[in-house]
């Protein structure tokens, strides 16, 4: 609460007694914008995962030193919704997005990052969204539909060797071939397409 005293003058030096009234400053919820993947098409890599992130501004006309933190999920609109579970092919959380340019005016800028995984959909829906929180309130808002692109990727491997760097076939003779010696071999997807 603030209290405010009002005089009122008049011309010949008199005045009125003070008076005191007093005003409450409620909170106002936090309003988030411009949120914005930062890639779109996105490309994943063969068998291991991508840092990708996307961003907001959240302004809060209390002072952003009243904006508590933020949140993100990106996901496969084509899939699931914004309330997904954490899923590698359709479904990332940032549960605690980084706030930054908070510098005492009213707006903060919040990124989100996380690794997506070489096998997440190939789609051109896929939408973040960010959760702005203050004192009080949450608010939450999405981003215009994003692309990952398609990648097919395989590794053939060896039984023994998980890595897939060599396959063995022992020790041969020049001039001469592996017989009935056979080794099993293991095709493995490194990407988000199926073959």
């Amino acid at each position: 609460n603030y209290e405010i005293m009002a005089y009122d003058t008049w011309e010949e030096g008199a005045y009125t007694a003070p008076s005191a009234q007093t005003w409450s400053i409620t909170d106002v919820a936090p309003v988030i914008s411009n949120v914005a993947l930062t890639t779109s098409p996105f490309s994943l890599t063969a068998g291991t995962t991508t840092a990708y992130d996307w961003t907001a501004t959240i302004t809060d006309n209390n002072g952003d030193g009243d904006i508590v933190s933020a949140n993100g999920v990106v996901y496969d609109g084509n899939r699931v919704t914004t309330n997904c579970s954490s899923d590698e092919t359709n479904c990332y959380i940032d549960s605690s997005c980084t706030l930054s340019a908070v510098n005492g005016d009213v707006t903060a800028i919040a990124t989100c990052n996380i690794n997506m995984n070489f096998n997440a959909n190939a789609s051109t829906n896929w939408i973040g969204t960010v959760t702005g929180t203050d004192e009080t309130t949450s608010i939450t808002a999405s981003s215009s539909a994003g692309e990952v692109s398609a990648m097919m990727a395989l590794d053939i491997r060896d039984a023994s060797d998980a890595t897939g760097a060599s396959i063995n076939y022992g020790t041969l003779n020049p001039g001469s071939d592996t017989g009935t010696l056979s080794q099993t071999l293991y095709i493995a997807n490194l990407g988000n397409m199926e073959f």
